[in-house]
């Protein structure tokens, strides 16, 4: 079992990824996950659009200090 918090814009997230994860008809999902650290599986893939997404909010931010430095 694991534990998420989230505030703003986040608060759903715990509501809406579970909802993404797809079951075949055994209801059974599947796992990503790296054999060398198996912690660290993932039920849901990082896609293009979130990656796309958290580099242009990462650069908004970085460019954002910059600015106002």
């Amino acid at each position: 079992m694991w534990k998420m918090s989230a505030s703003g814009v986040l608060k759903n997230a715990a509501t809406i990824l579970p909802k993404q994860v797809r079951t075949d008809e055994s209801g059974k999902v599947v796992v990503y996950y790296n054999p060398r650290r198996p912690k660290k599986s993932l039920l849901l893939r990082p896609g293009w659009v979130s990656i796309t997404f958290l580099s242009a909010l990462i650069l908004f931010t970085v460019g954002f200090y910059i600015w106002r430095w």
